[in-house]
């Protein structure tokens, strides 16, 4: 279906957004069409991802609009991902991979390791610490897509959790993962392709199986579970899969890590623009 004449009106109203809001920048890019890092062909294409996470309802999706940039302003997710330093503790239980000749949907992967956490305490006892970290790395992956191309304006997500237990998900865990699920649906819609689970034991796979009844249909067709992890090669294509996850490269996981840095990923200006604005403001 052509949802053209949704997209021209949205367009036509994001000026008195970005008032409303007073804050003009989604996933990286200027939505202020007054502003001098405005693009109208990769706008269009935002303003299509987030009808199309609303059901091209065009009302509900202003509304969702005009949230996600007051919360964009208040929490500063730009600053989360380039500008501040992170415990090394977050080191091992997350990661940021670029699958370059992946399929569609496939080219960024963050990943998120469950079983490697040990002292669940120490991790998530913090909840505040916990989420500014994780949004950080969600801003990170989300700042490698190019929305204006089809094989890369989504990113995949891989949950591992080998060696993982029931018993480690204390009463700050499930706080601090209820906190990201609920935050990344509300603020970060239409940007997964698929999220893997692997190395799911069985009774949480038994659990995994009941969740998902409860999903959207949309939602449910985006997860997968496997027992092995080495499947994982089976759904996720291409050279910058791991080896232990069945990858044909045969380079470990943490050869084919990210290190971000930002003189080697290319930033969209606004972003560079905003980062360098900040550090100014600071230095003053």
């Amino acid at each position: 279906m052509d949802h053209s004449k949704e997209v021209t009106q949205l367009v036509g109203q994001l000026g008195s957004l970005v008032k409303e809001a007073g804050y003009d920048e989604i996933y990286g890019y200027q939505i202020d069409p007054t502003g001098e890092f405005y693009d109208d062909a990769t706008i269009e294409k935002l303003v299509y991802k987030l009808l199309k996470a609303y059901k091209f309802e065009l009302q509900d999706t202003k509304k969702h609009i005009i949230e996600i940039l007051k919360w964009r302003r208040k929490f500063d997710p730009l600053s989360a991902a380039f500008l501040e330093k992170h415990a090394p503790k977050f080191d091992k239980i997350g990661a940021l991979t670029l699958n370059p000749d992946g399929a569609s949907g496939q080219k960024v992967v963050t990943w998120n390791f469950y079983g490697t956490i040990d002292d669940p305490q120490d991790v998530f006892g913090h909840v505040n610490e916990f989420i500014r970290w994780r949004v950080g790395l969600m801003e990170q992956a989300l700042n490698m897509l190019d929305l204006n191309d089809a094989d890369n304006d989504y990113m995949v997500q891989v949950h591992d959790y080998k060696g993982a237990s029931l018993f480690s998900m204390t009463g700050d865990a499930k706080k601090a993962s209820t906190s990201i699920i609920r935050l990344f649906g509300d603020y970060y819609p239409e940007v997964l392709s698929k999220k893997f689970f692997v190395n799911v034991p069985a009774l949480m796979s038994f659990l995994f199986n009941a969740f998902k009844s409860f999903v959207a249909e949309a939602t449910r067709r985006k997860l997968v579970m496997m027992r092995n992890g080495s499947e994982l090669s089976e759904y996720l294509k291409g050279s910058g899969v791991p080896k232990i996850y069945g990858g044909s490269s045969g380079k470990p996981l943490d050869e084919l890590k990210l290190v971000f840095d930002k003189s080697k990923i290319k930033l969209p200006a606004y972003v560079s623009y905003l980062l360098e604005t900040k550090i100014a403001n600071q230095v003053d």
